[in-house]
């Protein structure tokens, strides 16, 4: 069955709305009618399955019928993702939701080419962000953050979670051999911190460094920054056991 989102707001102890571009595409486009069952999220973890109630292009009331608890995330991963250029970015923001990825801080780093952007592609961001959650059907909700720079973004994290930076320079560190060294719980928390078309500077490593991000490798092929991400997000949360069914 389809995921649909629904506010907070616009849920009670016995009904909730649908209303704005969902109801129009479930009336309109899936021409819904009343007795038809419908499932819808929070954006928290609540889970609802509804009976149509009431329907017109701009609103559609249901009877709850179940609420359940989403099922909780094993890893916490927040990707610090440098912003790309073109349409890049939209893509990444897709994919890495798709794949489990629990927060995307788009990352301004010192060789960033955009630096400066608009609300209207942030917004742009958090919608493509909602719809890969319903794609998916993830419920525990995306944030998608405004753009941060890089320092404050590393000044700014929690020191008692683990943090990652792949690194072309780095040698010695792989994703598998770090990740099997360190304690956690669970669920797990981790940060990744990916650059941009040109790469982070020495600079910006060294910074890192200090405030204990670890560089790792991700092997000897040169990865397109939005590879980058992807890949050692699905490396981290496979490792962890996010895709193991259970």
């Amino acid at each position: 069955m389809p995921f649909y989102f629904v506010k907070p707001e616009n849920i009670s102890a016995t009904n909730f709305t649908v209303d704005g571009s969902e109801a129009g595409h479930l009336a309109r486009v899936l021409r819904k009618q009343i007795g038809d069952k419908i499932q819808v999220f929070d954006g928290s973890g609540k889970v609802y399955s509804g009976k149509i109630q009431e329907i017109s292009a701009e609103k559609i009331t249901c009877k709850i019928i179940s609420c359940e608890n989403a099922p909780a995330r094993k890893v916490n991963l927040k990707l610090y993702q440098a912003v790309l250029k073109g349409d890049k970015f939209d893509w990444l923001v897709e994919k890495a939701v798709e794949l489990g990825v629990s927060s995307i801080y788009p990352l301004i780093c010192e060789r960033s080419i955009l630096k400066d952007i608009g609300t209207a592609k942030i917004e742009r961001w958090k919608r493509i962000a909602l719809s890969a959650e319903k794609q998916s059907k993830q419920a525990n909700g995306i944030e998608v953050s405004d753009p941060i720079d890089f320092v404050k973004a590393i000044s700014n994290i929690n020191s008692g979670v683990f943090s990652i930076i792949p690194w072309e320079s780095e040698e010695g560190n792989s994703i598998e051999l770090v990740l099997a060294n360190i304690e956690h719980s669970s669920p797990v928390s981790i940060n990744v911190f990916i650059g941009p078309e040109g790469g982070f500077t020495h600079k910006e490593i060294d910074i890192a460094k200090s405030f204990g991000i670890t560089p790792v490798t991700l092997g000897k092929n040169i990865l397109r920054s939005e590879t980058a991400g992807l890949l050692t997000s699905t490396l981290v949360l496979n490792h962890f056991g996010a895709y193991n069914g259970k």
